[in-house]
């Protein structure tokens, strides 16, 4: 997965085009034109203070996601989230 910066939010996902309809879906507005790609080694401030890797965030819901397949839970793996909100 790849992370996106679209308006203020920070989304993982596998491509920019699933980004941008993640962010359609969630928000009711087209994405802007300019889409910025993040390295998954920045830094993102965290609720309740602090900051953590974005690579750390990822790895959270994603084990999260592979828990739920393990208890039969059905999880699209790969289905975009958002990871956080930056100016």
């Amino acid at each position: 997965m790849e992370v996106f910066k679209i308006g203020a939010w920070i989304i993982a996902a596998d491509t920019e085009e699933e980004a941008r309809l993640f962010y359609r879906d969630e928000t009711g507005r087209e994405a802007p034109l300019v889409v910025e790609t993040l390295s998954v080694y920045e830094e993102i401030a965290v609720p309740g203070g602090g900051s953590a890797l974005i690579r750390d965030l990822m790895n959270a819901v994603l084990d999260e996601r592979n828990a739920w397949l393990r208890m039969g839970i059905p999880c699209d793996l790969h289905y975009p989230f958002l990871l956080g909100v930056r100016s």
